[in-house]
């Protein structure tokens, strides 16, 4: 009986240790999804306004502080939650084995009430004979004598009357043989029982534990969001003053005419637009953005990083769509202020602008280079019957 629990017990564990890898490996794989979907939502970019701002860098730094923070607690918050699930199961299955083990003490003793009753019948009936063979003894041997037919006759009653002695002596004494053994197996059942319930508290006093430490993590989890929340507002803050008391390093191309690209390039090497522009790549602190200089590419790889501090080299405007998705950007027929707009008909290079802004009738204003195949800045404005033409690569945070 004991070898077929411990088999029981082995099965539950067994059981309980794959659920809980099971749990894990979900937990893993939903935070790692978590994250990437979270790098590909927020990029981690910095923009160039930003970078200039020790205050905006400063909450940019506590973001990331907080974020990794608010990561580790709500890891530590699922990790105890797959706990507290594992110790539900292991209490739930100890519960079951508590309720075998009480319907085995239930059986056992009504077997050891049944096997006294047979005791006692059986050892009525030997003292009833040991009565009857004391009187028969009383009586006079002549009498025996007289009242046996036969010397043989008195040898073979008294023969019986031996071994029904011996019978019922030896039954009464089997009877209380099984009567110990199964009081034997009812003190280990009764044991196996207190220590089953011992360890049902230990389990629900761990799940307690465990639960206390998931509220905490999920608290924790929680004010660490809410600095996450209140470092981006400080930055959006800094930045725009930063921008607001440096209006000539961040014009809007559109509205003043200030072609910011062409200074930088000029600034870079001495290029002007539309010299050269066909042999020369744009670079941004040593590193490629757009693509050949004077093209649309490299305008609007400069406007990115202008106003969002990435770089972006996806080679011709005719790849930028699907190689920005790729990266996990996002282009639906939607414009949005600081987009990049796309399409692949004309030419078979295909052509990329910026949105500068969009407009209460439903039209935008947008500037790009090299539109007329001229290697030149325009500005210009698309009506709203054609908006939704395009397509609109949204590479802001």
């Amino acid at each position: 009986m004991k070898k077929k629990i411990q088999s029981a017990e082995d099965k539950a564990k067994r059981n309980q240790k794959i659920l809980l890898w099971v749990t894990l490996f979900a937990i893993v794989f939903v935070t790692i999804g978590n994250s990437v979907i979270n790098s590909n939502n927020a990029k981690g970019y910095v923009s160039l306004a930003c970078q200039k701002s020790a205050e905006c860098m400063a909450a940019v730094n506590a973001e990331k502080e907080a974020n990794a923070a608010a990561i580790s607690a709500n890891s530590s918050a699922n990790f105890y939650e797959a706990k507290v699930a594992e110790l539900s199961t292991e209490i739930a299955s100890t519960r079951r084995k508590i309720a075998d083990t009480k319907v085995q003490i239930t059986e056992l003793n009504t077997q050891i009430k049944a096997t006294q009753r047979k005791l006692d019948s059986e050892q009525s009936a030997l003292a009833e004979l040991l009565v009857n063979m004391h009187f028969e003894s009383d009586v006079e041997p002549i009498a025996v004598l007289a009242g046996a037919e036969s010397i043989s006759d008195l040898a073979e009653r008294a023969s019986r009357t031996e071994v029904a002695q011996q019978q019922i002596a030896a039954m009464a004494s089997s009877i209380k043989d099984a009567k110990l053994k199964l009081e034997e197996d009812r003190a280990q059942v009764e044991a196996l029982l207190a220590e089953q319930q011992a360890e049902e508290k230990e389990l629900e006093d761990r799940k307690v534990e465990q639960q206390h430490l998931v509220e905490k993590f999920q608290n924790d989890a929680a004010a660490y969001e809410a600095q996450v929340l209140a470092a981006r507002e400080a930055q959006r803050v800094a930045e725009k003053a930063y921008r607001d008391a440096h209006p000539e390093m961040f014009a809007t191309t559109y509205y003043d005419g200030i072609d910011t690209y062409r200074s930088y390039i000029a600034d870079w090497g001495g290029y002007s637009c539309p010299r050269d522009w066909d042999r020369y790549t744009t670079y941004v602190n040593g590193r490629k953005i757009g693509g050949l200089m004077c093209e649309c590419v490299s305008y609007v790889g400069w406007k990115a990083y202008e106003r969002y501090g990435i770089y972006l080299a996806y080679g011709n405007a005719y790849d930028w769509k699907w190689r920005a998705e790729a990266n996990g950007f996002i282009a639906d027929r939607t414009p949005s202020v600081g987009s990049i707009g796309w399409f692949y008909y004309g030419s078979g290079y295909g052509h990329v602008f910026w949105v500068e802004s969009v407009n209460a009738d439903g039209s935008i204003d947008v500037t790009d280079y090299n539109y007329n195949v001229d290697g030149r800045f325009t500005a210009r404005k698309i009506n709203a019957a054609n908006v939704g033409s395009f397509y609109y690569i949204h590479v802001h945070n």
